[in-house]
């Protein structure tokens, strides 16, 4: 295509159509996070007026994994209100994520921090964040410094 040059509608509409049917480029199978898998269940498997273990109405469910492999199989979902969730996760002990950290630091004992409002917070990450912060910030400094050492000596007179 040269530079300035236009497609027409048609053309358009038949890229576009060419697309449909086939998975983005970034489609992964297996691997996949778990925030984008639960996007994809909410996006494929229609929300339930109430929940599938207790059947109680309501429009708070969550999609839960019904033999907890995480899998791209619309048949191993089902939506459930939050406390059965919650309790279905505590009986077959998948609460994982109150033990272990984003970065799989275990959140027990002397690397558990319990910060201002409550919430359970790793050290490790935090002493990481933290340096991160610091070597930003140093990096701020030395540039301010550098600017104001440029701008006094321009305004010295030779």
């Amino acid at each position: 295509m040269k530079n300035g040059t236009k497609h027409s509608k048609e053309s358009r509409l038949k890229n576009s159509l060419a697309h449909l049917g086939k998975r983005p480029p970034n489609y992964k199978e297996t691997g996949v996070g778990y925030t984008s898998l639960h996007q994809w269940v909410a996006y494929h498997k229609p929300k339930s007026p109430f929940c599938e273990r207790c059947g109680k109405i309501t429009t708070k469910l969550d999609a839960s994994s019904i033999n907890h492999t995480y899998e791209r199989d619309i048949s191993k979902w089902r939506w459930l209100c939050r406390p059965c969730h919650g309790k279905e996760d505590k009986e077959s002990g998948i609460r994982k994520h109150n033990i272990i950290c984003k970065r799989g630091h275990k959140l027990e004992g002397v690397n558990l921090w319990l910060n201002n409002r409550g919430d359970r917070v790793c050290k490790e990450c935090k002493s990481i964040r933290a340096k991160n912060n610091y070597r930003k910030d140093t990096f701020k400094v030395k540039e301010r410094v550098k600017a104001y050492r440029l701008k006094i000596r321009s305004t010295i007179k030779r």
